[in-house]
């Protein structure tokens, strides 16, 4: 095992190990000026654990002290339509199901805040959001409505109340989640207080052919039992627990409360049908690094130019993980222009937008992510691309 022989969500110490991960970057998601910059990124292993007591997969051998989310981090989504329209969607729920009108947000994890844009616009809210990584960015021209701190979410902040407490793929990069929720309780103005909390669906990522959503920067994937759990031991009464985006994310809606696990109806059959998955995850993983490395060298022995849609997380890792890569694919495409003229931490290819595909003249485009392949294939009608389009999947 790694440094950790017990869950971080229940402490349990039944364990089964699914993989062991060399050797890959410690941060997918920042971003680097040159390509030998980006090829000289700290590099760490995963050693994945799944609990049999409460569902949860977590990374034994995670190390806290190699991470940072200050300076060049860069994840946001929210360039993508197909994105935007979910992000609005979940405003527009949390907005009439709980009533929030002319109320209190604060939001972990802000980002430059466009998502509590769409909580303020649709309810007349006021905001504070925390994100240390806005600590080197230009402050968004947001209404006065927004307050964003560049800094981590901690009990030095417990000062801020709110009616609604918004925290959306942070919990998976916290090493130690009990403790976060507890603190996280300070945050309410009373027992109506609302929290809504989404994650990457850990079940998804273990029982799907999406293999690429395993980072370094998650040291947690959480399942619904393991989310409810969670959230039950640290005294929270959970409303609501749901997958959404197609089923790769999960989301609680709780508040302060004695804590009730939701999970408890139907959970053996939910946990005997996880540890399935489980067990045959490490098989999985490597019979599709092995599938993606013949594919990309039968293109390259083939003189196929092949570039690769999506310069995250999903990407990153490919790039990492199928060595035929490295000296084959030289570009990735990504919608967001801030990573335009940056490097892929860990391999080096050069990101550039959609319009430089028409210098480049690819012959396959692959696509990380088959939610948004529509709208990428409508992207490469509007500037006159006919590649061949493939997604990254498993092996049939």
């Amino acid at each position: 095992m790694g440094h950790y022989t017990t869950c971080n969500v229940c402490n349990g110490d039944d364990l089964i190990r699914l993989t062991e991960i060399r050797d890959i970057p410690v941060h997918c998601n920042v971003l680097k000026a040159t390509k030998d910059e980006a090829l000289r990124v700290q590099r760490a292993d995963m050693d994945l654990s799944f609990c049999r007591r409460c569902g949860h997969v977590f990374n034994s051998a995670f190390d806290p002290t190699l991470m940072g989310y200050t300076g060049h981090y860069e994840n946001a989504l929210h360039f993508s339509k197909h994105f935007q329209e979910y992000a609005d969607s979940v405003a527009e729920r949390l907005v009439s199901r709980h009533n929030m009108v002319s109320k209190e947000v604060l939001e972990i994890g802000c980002g430059s805040g466009e998502f509590l844009q769409l909580i303020c616009d649709k309810g007349n809210n006021t905001a504070v959001g925390f994100d240390p990584s806005q600590a080197c960015h230009v402050p968004p021209g947001r209404t006065d409505q927004i307050k964003i701190v560049p800094d981590f979410y901690s009990e030095a902040h417990q000062d801020v109340k709110t009616d609604l407490v918004i925290c959306r793929h942070v919990l998976e990069h916290i090493e130690t989640p009990r403790a976060f929720l507890h603190t996280l309780l300070s945050a309410a103005k009373s027992n109506a207080t609302i929290f809504y909390i989404e994650v990457p669906n850990g079940k998804y990522t273990i029982g799907s052919d999406l293999v690429w959503d395993i980072i370094y920067e998650h040291c947690s994937y959480f399942t619904k039992p393991s989310l409810s759990r969670l959230f039950s031991m640290c005294g929270y009464e959970v409303s609501d627990l749901s997958d959404a985006y197609g089923g790769q994310f999960l989301y609680v809606e709780a508040s302060p409360g004695n804590g009730t696990d939701l999970s408890e109806h139907g959970q053996q059959v939910s946990m005997n049908n996880l540890i399935s998955l489980a067990k045959r995850f490490g098989q999985v993983y490597e019979s599709t690094l092995a599938h993606w490395n013949l594919e990309i060298t039968r293109w390259k022995n083939d003189k196929r130019r092949v570039v690769l849609w999506g310069g995250g997380s999903k990407g990153v890792m490919f790039l990492n993980a199928v060595n035929a890569c490295a000296s084959f694919i030289e570009h990735v495409v990504d919608i967001n222009p801030r990573k335009h003229g940056k490097y892929v931490a860990g391999t080096g290819q050069s990101i550039v937008g959609p319009s430089d595909l028409n210098d480049i003249k690819p012959d396959v485009i692959l696509i990380m992510n088959p939610v948004y392949r529509d709208e990428i294939a409508n992207q490469l009608t509007e500037i006159g691309i006919a590649s061949n389009i493939s997604v990254v999947s498993a092996p049939e």
